[in-house]
C-alpha cells in the first residue's frame, strides 16, 4: 500500500506533482494475512518494524494498492520471517534515503517470493542519496587539493631539494635613510 507523506494535503499534492516525473514521496507496507507490515525510525533501541490495519497507517494518507500478488509462505513462515526482519530492521537504523519504509516493503517483498516493489516508489530517496554521495565525494576531492596545495606552498623552515638559500645580511646604509 502507498500512502503519500504526513496527513495534510501538501503531500498529496507533491505527489500529484512528481508523479508526472515517474517518482514521489512516500511511505509504504505490505499486506500479507491480514496485517500490514512497515518499518519506521526510532529514537531508541529496538525495531522498527511494525503492524498495523491494512492502509490505516495514521502518520500518512493512503494513497493506493499495487497488487503484488500472493505469497506462497504459510502464515507460520510469514511469522517467522517477520521475526527475523524485525532483528535486522532496527529503528535507530532508519535513514531517510537509504535505509527507510520503502526499502523494508522491497526486502519483505522479495522474502514473500513476489519480486521486488516497482523502482519509481525508491527512485526519489535513490537519486537523493547519489546527490549526497557526490556532494561528499566532491568535498573529500576538495579537501585533497587543499590539502597538497597548501603543502606545496607551505613554509616550514626546511629548505626544498634543487632550491637555494640566499641569506644576506642587510645594513642599512645611510643613502638609504629618508
Amino acid at each position: 500500500h502507498l500512502y503519500d507523506l504526513g496527513t495534510t494535503a501538501a503531500g498529496q499534492v507533491l505527489n500529484t506533482v512528481l508523479r508526472v516525473f515517474g517518482t514521489g514521496a512516500f511511505h509504504c507496507g505490505v499486506e500479507v494475512y491480514g496485517k500490514e507490515w512497515s518499518y519506521r525510525g526510532r529514537a531508541m533501541a529496538g525495531t522498527g518494524v511494525f503492524a498495523t490495519r491494512p492502509r490505516c497507517c495514521d502518520c500518512h494518507t493512503y494513497s493506493e494498492t499495487l497488487s503484488m500478488g500472493d505469497t506462497p509462505l504459510s502464515p507460520a513462515e510469514v511469522s517467522r520471517l517477520i521475526a527475523l526482519l524485525q532483528q535486522e530492521w532496527v529503528g535507530t537504523s532508519y535513514d531517510t534515503l537509504r535505509y527507510n519504509c520503502c526499502h523494508f516493503c522491497d526486502r519483505l517483498c522479495r522474502c514473500l517470493a513476489v519480486g521486488e516493489i516497482p523502482r519509481w516508489i525508491t527512485n526519489m530517496a535513490a537519486a537523493g542519496a547519489a546527490l549526497v554521495d557526490t556532494g561528499r565525494d566532491l568535498n573529500n576531492t576538495r579537501q585533497v587539493l587543499v590539502k597538497g596545495v597548501s603543502s606545496a606552498f607551505h613554509c616550514d623552515g626546511q629548505q626544498a631539494l634543487g632550491s637555494e638559500v640566499i641569506e644576506s645580511d642587510v645594513t642599512p646604509s645611510p643613502s638609504w635613510l629618508a
